[in-house]
């Protein structure tokens, strides 16, 4: 083993150029692996880490929950959830009452966190809120202190560095929109964790809004002895929420226990399968060409005396040492870039944890890569042993691709059908589904990779009919199909990813976009009363000074005595045509004749004289309409108050102004008949999309309590995705086909001494070295257009079909091929390979080689 090192550390240090390729084919992947653990551990704060700037050197946080009960928590958080409400109205805490169920000898100090709106020098802003005395010890570590003081008056605030960027100086006087009080900027503090936190502190009671309910209270608590998690659940038995210093440091059991997905180790398991095999297929083709430069180093060897064994173990050494050395470099170059970078991306808006590195995990990505390394030496370690046969070779395995293909194909079948066959019938297996598609389609990737020499060469047979240029890269493609199927293969990997990734997604967005219903026309907006009628005027006003020429037209509100806003939804089937709604849930709007022509687009007579007779005026088909009639069912939207209020209305149906369009809308005087509840203007509607939307919402929360809603339609928020997939594709095709290309251009300089011999210039070596890159790109690319339209179109089945609860493919499929990514990805990287191979690879020099005669 020892000798055998020494000559593959001496064939690295003789072909320096090769194996610094072959180390950063097997480094890369590691270093950014590497990097993102890295970076991912600094950045976020566990619970260890944030304790200090979440509690100081308090014991405990404690926060009531609404009412009087008990409640669940998890025991590293302090939200609690109730475990039944009844219909008992909420029942304030008083400060003496949590004093009674805390420990004796406890000391509390009030502690509150949220938001608050402050209006700047550019107008008004939201601000994360923090109310509690800095200067008590109980807070040391919470936030450090900049500049000026900590704020010691009721009418005084800091600041943190993000909000000076907003225009604000010490000394200066900011309103708070919630109180309309103002307060004075005293100090300058820092969120230890958060470096660019725009964040308010102030004493209790200046910021967030109280409407004297218990969950608004929250302590700092100093406890003689650690607050345990029995101590925990006995608070919680009483309504307590509470986040102890003694859990966070040593959790119970049940804190590591989650819900395990079925599919995560089996995901994992294929994503690790093939990242090894892709850089397999990138590195393989490198250690097949050193090993023929090395044929007569190893017949040497052989001729004195050494094995079959002994010489494939020279092959695999390479692999060990060139693995071994690019993982531990990429490795540890990924730790240092993420450390030095990791300070200057928290100034981008992340959170910022002490520095650190996850070691185990690393170490783990370095052994894979070491490991990818020894798999990219093994075949041609396999081929060494069979250098002395005079046979000649067989053109891949085609039977052992065919028969892989067929039972990846036929297992997709039987996992799309397994919820019919196998009973799957639990949100478990739903959930394992697509990643089985996966793994099944990964089978048949195996299945062309066995498959890619056969096909490189009876795609090499069609040389003769190209011209010349052309000609010789594809047979020379041909000749050393060892080398271009591995390149070949790499590509069609990550085509076949891609597509596979963008028909699944594109799929399920047009699935779930033709199940989209609109809560009203494409470009409405909604300002909603926040809180009924208490402040409308002033937000009426402030909505019609900031929209001047916008036909705003009012809506109503349903009250109950005590004011409180009651909304109505409306009930409806949930067949297979069960529509989902957006823009504000399914609150429906509540008007006359002017808000309905607005919904509809048009003037609708019929609709107009239901609706002033007192008629529902409906637009979902998926609606009940029971005898005429309609029940909708009303709640109230901003208090947690299980008291429901059941009308019912006469209906008629309608159509609305766009065809995606759901919802209703509803008469205010015969819901308030029906109901015996008030009716009042809280709401203004109209068609108009602000440029600046959250600006807009800002200004009217100012006036009194506001919602700004605006229909823009249904979300695609991974529009963009496919097309970072596309340049990440783009990478990986471009470095296998050029590092293959590469190669080859190697491999030629007797041809390019013979060709340059008969006058053969520049152009046409550039061309050859085009022809090569296209070959090896196209045929990659063709062969994952089949792969990853098999999988794709198993992950729309799957992805649509579940949306419906149901797995009867035919009438719930939902297919779509996104052409011109797909078109990009087969035509496009093929042609950009051929360009850069042609245009920007280096000509070497021919080499002067003398010929027998």
């Amino acid at each position: 083993m020892r000798a055998v090192l020494r000559l593959a550390w001496r064939d690295i240090r003789r072909a320096k150029g090769r194996s610094a390729l072959i180390m950063a084919m097997i480094g890369l992947p590691v270093l950014v692996v590497s990097a993102l653990l890295t970076g991912y551990a600094t950045v976020l704060v566990s619970p260890r880490e944030g304790v200090e700037t979440s509690m100081g050197r308090a014991d405990a946080i404690v926060r009531p929950s609404s009412v009087h009960g008990p409640v669940e928590q998890h025991p590293l958080s302090a939200m609690a959830f109730h475990l039944g409400l009844g219909n008992q109205p909420p029942e304030p805490w008083r400060p003496e009452e949590v004093a009674a169920l805390l420990p004796p000898g406890h000391r509390a100090l009030p502690y509150q966190v949220g938001t608050a709106e402050v209006r700047l020098p550019g107008g008004f802003e939201t601000l994360d809120a923090v109310e509690v005395d800095l200067r008590d010890p109980l807070t040391d570590g919470m936030r450090t202190l900049v500049e000026g003081r900590l704020p010691a008056a009721a009418g005084e605030v800091a600041v943190t560095e993000a909000v000076l960027d907003l225009g604000v100086r010490l000394g200066d006087t900011v309103p708070v929109t919630r109180h309309a009080r103002p307060a004075t900027v005293v100090g300058v503090v820092e969120h230890p964790q958060r470096p660019t936190a725009d964040e308010i502190v102030s004493l209790p009671g200046l910021l967030l809004l109280r409407p004297q309910k218990g969950e608004d209270l929250g302590f700092l608590v100093d406890t003689p002895a650690p607050v345990t998690w029995p101590e925990v659940q006995r608070l919680n038995r009483s309504g307590l929420g509470v986040l102890s210093r003694a859990v966070i440091m040593d959790p119970p059991d049940e804190t590591s226990r989650s819900g395990y997905a079925p599919g995560y180790a089996l995901g994992s398991a294929l994503a690790v399968f093939m990242v090894v095999l892709e850089v397999v297929l990138l590195a393989g083709p490198a250690f097949t060409v050193g090993l023929r430069r090395r044929r007569d180093e190893l017949a040497t060897i052989a001729a004195q005396g050494a094995s079959k064994r002994h010489l494939r173990m020279i092959v695999l050494a390479d692999g060990l040492l060139l693995g071994g050395l690019g993982a531990i470099a990429g490795g540890l170059l990924g730790v240092v870039l993420a450390l030095v970078g990791t300070p200057f991306v928290a100034r981008l808006g992340t959170p910022l944890g002490p520095p650190e590195v996850p070691w185990a995990q690393v170490l783990a990505v370095v052994a894979l890569g070491l490991v990818s390394g020894v798999c990219a030496a093994i075949a041609p370690a396999v081929q060494v042993g069979r250098e002395s046969r005079s046979a000649r070779r067989k053109a891949g395995k085609p039977v052992l691709g065919v028969v892989l293909i067929g039972l990846g194909l036929a297992a997709t079948v039987l996992i799309l059908q397994g919820d019919a066959i196998f009973g799957f019938g639990s949100w478990e297996w739903r959930a394992l589904t697509d990643v089985l598609v996966v793994a099944a389609s990964v089978v048949v990737v195996l299945g062309v990779i066995a498959l890619m020499p056969w096909l490189v060469v009876r795609s090499g047979r069609a040389a003769r009919r190209l011209p010349m240029v052309l000609r010789l890269p594809v047979r020379d493609a041909s000749r050393h199909r060892v080398r271009t199927a591995s390149a070949a293969a790499a590509v069609m990997a990550v085509t076949a990813a891609a597509l596979a990734f963008a028909i699944g997604y594109q799929s399920n967005h047009r699935g779930n976009l033709a199940n989209y219903r609109a809560g009203a026309p494409l470009g409405m907006m909604m300002v909603n009363g926040q809180h009924g009628v208490t402040t409308w005027e002033r937000v009426r006003a402030e909505a019609e000074a900031r929209l001047p020429g916008v036909g705003l037209v009012p809506g109503m509100v349903a009250l109950d005595a005590e004011d409180r806003v009651i909304t109505f939804s409306m009930p409806r089937t949930c067949s297979a045509g069960c529509k989902s709604y957006g823009w504000h849930g399914e609150e429906l709007p509540m008007g006359d004749a002017a808000l309905l022509r607005l919904f509809q687009g048009r003037d609708d007579p019929a609709a107009a004289a239901a609706l002033s007779e007192g008629k529902a005026v409906i637009f979902d088909s998926g609606v009940i309409i029971d005898n005429g009639t309609i029940t909708l069912n009303g709640y109230y939207r901003y208090d947690a108050i299980p008291d429901p209020v059941r009308v019912t209305l006469p209906a008629v149906r309608a159509t609305a102004a766009d065809p995606a369009q759901g919802g209703a809308v509803l008469p205010a005087a015969a819901v308030a008949a029906a109901s015996g509840l008030k009716v009042a203007e809280a709401r203004l509607y109209g068609m108009h999309v602000p440029a600046d939307e959250l600006r807009l919402e800002r200004d009217l929360m100012a006036a009194g309590s506001a919602d700004l809603f605006v229909e823009h339609g249904y979300p695609d928020p991974m529009a963009g995705q496919l097309w970072i997939l596309f340049g990440s594709s783009l990478v990986v095709v471009l470095g296998g086909t050029l590092i293959a290309t590469r190669l080859a251009a190697a491999d030629w300089r007797q041809e390019q001494a013979t060709m340059a011999a008969i006058g053969a210039g520049a152009g046409t070596h550039r061309g050859m070295l085009a022809g090569q890159a296209g070959f090896i790109a196209l045929l990659g690319s063709v062969a994952g257009m089949f792969v990853g339209g098999v999988a794709g179109a198993a992950l729309a089945i799957s992805l649509t079909a579940k949306r419906s609860g149901s797995f009867e493919l035919p009438e719930t499929t939902t297919f779509v091929v996104p052409w011109g990514f797909t078109v990009a990805m087969v035509l496009g990287l093929p042609l950009l390979a051929a360009l850069i191979a042609g245009v920007f690879t280096r000509r070497p020099r021919p080499a002067l080689t003398r010929r027998a005669t």
